[in-house]
């Protein structure tokens, strides 16, 4: 229930938040319509333009939520996590000059039973945190690790960021919550229904000297 209350108020709040400019903008149009202002032209690109940008937040906010709420079961096969991987770090080293990707990926790893693009998603949003984390610039590193013993397959993405405070660990995977001003605070609670979904636990870490590391440790 205290879950949810602070879902309702974080999603109250970034509804809240556009709602102003897109009022102002609308009575400032207005204004200058009735007072048959000169430069009317000029306003009304400027206020039409804040409402549009607006609107595009807005819409993204519920299509992600909406997202979350209807997240499908996933469609699982025999496949290897490897090129999923590949695929990720090809995304994000070729759309940011500032950052490194290094892998070290253990060839013992045996096929798993995945839904490719649920996990491609799952590793695109802790891609996505780790580089708000640093800025746009650093680096990743992604290992994976075969346990024979314990039949299971860790994959584990660590950056060079701020790290998370040992306070914000318990909440870290809640819907909504954040500390980022732009993120929306869906992004980990994905990564976890993701996970929870493939029968996965998920760990994070302090990465030393300075960074995080976020664990997925998948049943073979």
């Amino acid at each position: 229930l205290a879950t949810w209350q602070e879902v309702a108020r974080r999603i109250a709040h970034e509804i809240r938040n556009p709602l102003t400019p897109i009022q102002l903008s609308t009575e400032r149009l207005r204004k200058k319509y009735f007072q048959g202002s000169d430069d009317f032209d000029r306003i009304f690109n400027e206020s039409t333009q804040i409402v549009i940008n607006e609107v595009h937040g807005l819409k993204m906010l519920v299509d992600e939520f909406s997202d979350f709420a209807r997240m499908p079961p996933p469609r699982c096969k025999m496949q290897p996590i490897e090129p999923i991987l590949q695929e990720v770090v090809s995304l994000y080293q070729s759309g940011h000059k500032d950052l490194t990707v290094t892998t070290d990926f253990d060839p013992a790893v045996p096929s798993m039973n995945l839904d490719r693009e649920q996990i491609k998603r799952l590793f695109l949003n802790l891609f996505e945190n780790a580089v708000t984390s640093m800025q746009s610039h650093g680096d990743i590193t992604v290992t994976t690790h075969c346990d024979p013993l314990q039949k299971k397959v860790r994959v584990e993405v660590a950056d060079e960021g701020i790290g998370i405070p040992p306070e914000d660990l318990d909440k870290l995977f809640l819907p909504y919550f954040s500390r980022s001003k732009t993120g929306t605070g869906l992004g980990l609670a994905i990564v976890n229904r993701i996970a929870t979904d493939h029968n996965a636990q998920i760990r994070v870490a302090p990465r030393l000297p300075k960074g995080t590391s976020i664990i997925i440790e998948f049943s073979v």
